[in-house]
This record gives C-alpha cells, structure tokens and sequence, in this order.
C-alpha cells in the first residue's frame, strides 16, 4: 500500500507540476531571505549578504532538481522539458533542420517504398494452405537447355497417373480473353485449368462451385469462374450472378461461380476469369504449366528424383516427342518470382546504400552544428547540468530529427 500511494502522490505531483513549482520558488525564496537576513545582523552589507546567502545555500537549481525528482515522475517531467526545448531550437535553425530531415526523407522513403516491394514479392509467403508444399513441374528440353519449359497435355496427363510424391497434380495456362457483358467488351486477364486446380491450391470458391473434370470433354457446356474483384465491378456482388451467360471470345459461358477476394495465381497479375481447359492429345503441343502439392514428408529433392524416372521412361516410349524431354520440380514461390529475386535484392542493396549515405551526411551535419554550440553546452555545463542531462537533450533532438524524417520518408 505505500507503494501505492507514493506512486499516486507522484503521479498527482506530475500534474500539479505548476503549482508545486510555485511552492518550491516560495520556500526557496524564504530560504534564502532568512539567510540573508543572518548575515545582514553579522555585520555584512545587504549585496554581501544575498551573494554568502546563496553560497550558502548551494546551486539553486541541482537543489530544486533534486525535489521535482523526489516529488513527481522526473523521467516525464525532464521528457517533456527535452522535446520543448528541442522543438524551440530546432524552429529557430529552419535551415538546418530542413537540411537533416529531407536528407533522412530521401533516404527513408527510398528504402521503404523498395522494402514494401520486397516484403511483398518475396517475403510474403503465397495466400495458399500449406503453400511450401506447392511445386512447379517445369519441363525440360536437353537440345537447347531449357530448364522452364511448357508442356504437353498427354505429358501432364502421364506425369500424373505416374508419380506417386505428389497428393495431386493440375495444369493450368494464362491467356487473354475478349468477354462481352450486356454492358461492354473487355480483354481480361484469364486462366485455364484443368478440373483439380483449385483442389490442389486448397482454395474453392466464395460462391458456387468450381469446374468437374466433365466440363473438360471437348463439345462439353461451356462455364466460367469470376475473380471477386470482376464479380463487384460487374455484377455488384449480387448472387444472381451465377447463371448468368457472359461471351468470351465470341462464345456462351455460364457462370457457375466466384472466387475468395485476393486470390490470384500469378502475383500482381489478376486473372479477372477461369474457365476449364479442353484435352489437347497432341504430345508435341507444349503449352500447359503443371502444379502439383507434395505429400506429406516428402523432400523436393525426392519429388524431382521421380520425375527423372518418369520422364526418361517416357522419352523411350514417345521418342518422336520426349527424346531429351525432362522435368525440373521448383517451389512454387521460386517459380513465379525467380526472375525478379535478383533485380529486387539489388534495388535493395542499392537503397540501402543511399540511406547509409544519407546518414554520414546527416551525422557530419550534426557534427557541425555540435562544434558550433560549444559556447552553449559550456553555459549549461556550468549552470548545473550533468553529462548525462546534455546527452539525453541532444538524443532528443535526434530522435525528433529522425522522427519527422521518416514521416516526411513516408509520405
């Protein structure tokens, strides 16, 4: 409990701060008016007096510190007296704190704006469950070394019904579409897929229901899946929508669904529709990417291992169409966003050089205008106030200095 009303009465201290400083000055005061009086009835002159008086009595200010410590909440009060008299210098030297807070501002909004790219092209992991255990199935070709190659759909198909590392196994493909509502034409972002795509991301739609392997078959009823996005722009978010008949490409498309809100295969692309891809048995036709979602505990390096048996084997049965046909497994992040990794990282790099750079000038800066208030520290020095006092003023200003920099950085 006295712990508890010391902190009370200090708190209450902190607020009344005014008036207690009123009090101290008048105690003080009588203080040093009893003194003075003292030494006036030994004989000393008044001027005399008052000067033994405040000898005497010590530094007037380490005294009065020394109460507002034990009456209220020193570390608030000296915080509050530090960003005052920060912000008062700081306004009175506009051309340097100018100076100091575009060169932070520079240098801050730079690395933000590249880090913001950064963290959300390859730090963020993809908006998928378990997403690590989400793959690429490139295909190979030996003859001229590619290693991120398309395709075939009778290869996606053997690839499939072959290996056993994948839980399961898609191809999809993007393309631009022409889609005609009663409203306008647009060319759209569009995807195509085969019927367990969606199953394999682990992703369904919002409303309705994705494609069935039936709607593959060539001649089949044309359907189509919306992007969230497409759906409120076209439709205002109105669940009549599916049913409804849009043309893409000059073709009836029933809508039987839509997707969650963000979803998107490739990042920053937006497909806008996906429509089910139709068998293509031409082994020669390369034009499908193949996703497949690893099983539980099995490695990558498994997976690929696999697939080399799988492809060698085909390329002896088909070798008119596979001869130096591989396959090359990837995460699935690495595959959409290998080829920015590098120029990323070195936007980066660079960024973050212009920001050391903005600090060694900011820091000589600072430096000069240290030596040029030498006269000032010494006057305060000699007015009572400790290293610890000075250090702690001048961090203020930095920190103030460092705070409306990346603010204005910001912006």
């Amino acid at each position: 409990m006295s712990r508890l009303r010391v902190a009370g009465s200090r708190l209450l201290g902190f607020f009344r701060k005014r008036r207690s400083d009123e009090n101290l000055d008048a105690e003080v005061g009588s203080h040093l008016q009893f003194l003075t009086e003292e030494n006036i009835r030994r004989g000393m002159g008044l001027k005399e007096a008052r000067h033994a008086a405040r000898r005497e009595f010590g530094g007037l200010e380490q005294t009065k510190e020394a109460y507002r410590a034990r009456r209220g909440l020193p570390f608030l009060d000296t915080l509050v007296q530090d960003v005052r008299y920060s912000v008062r210098t700081l306004v009175q030297s506009p051309g340097f704190t100018a100076v100091v807070v575009l060169t932070l501002a520079l240098g801050i909004g730079a690395n933000t704006a590249i880090f913001s790219v950064v963290r959300a092209v390859l730090l963020r992991s993809l908006s998928f469950p378990h997403a690590d255990r989400l793959v690429l199935i490139w295909a190979t070709n030996a003859t001229n070394g590619e290693m991120h190659d398309v395709a075939s759909y009778p290869d996606f198909e053997d690839w499939k019904a072959q290996s056993k590392s994948f839980e399961s196994v898609a191809a999809f493909t993007t393309r631009g579409a022409i889609l005609t509502t009663e409203k306008q034409a647009e060319r759209v972002p569009a995807v195509q897929a085969s019927a367990a795509f969606f199953d394999t991301l682990g992703v369904h739609p919002q409303l309705g229901r994705a494609f069935s392997s039936n709607e593959q078959q060539p001649g089949a009823h044309r359907v189509v899946l919306l992007s969230d996005l497409f759906w409120k722009q076209h439709f205002a978010q109105r669940a009549d929508a599916l049913g409804q008949i849009v043309r893409i490409n000059e073709e009836a498309f029933t809508i039987i669904g839509v997707m969650p809100p963000g979803f998107e295969i490739h990042p920053g692309r937006s497909e806008q529709i996906y429509m089910p891809m139709v068998r293509d048995a031409n082994r020669n036709h390369g034009f499908l990417m193949v996703l497949g979602r690893l099983r539980p505990k099995v490695s990558m390096s498994a997976a690929q291992a696999e697939m080399d048996v799988i492809t060698r084997s085909l390329a002896a049965q088909f070798p008119r169409s596979d001869k130096g046909v591989g396959a090359n497994v990837v995460p699935l992040t690495d595959a959409f966003l290998g080829p920015a990794r590098t120029g990323l990282l070195i936007m980066l790099g660079v960024v973050t050089l212009v920001l050391l750079i903005a600090c060694s000038n900011v820091a000589s800066v600072m430096l000069a205008r240290g030596a040029a208030r030498q006269r000032e520290m010494a006057v305060r020095a000699a007015l009572g106030a400790g290293r610890k006092r000075l250090l702690r003023q001048l961090l203020t200003e930095s920190i103030l200095l460092a705070l409306a920099g990346g603010a204005t950085g910001l912006l």
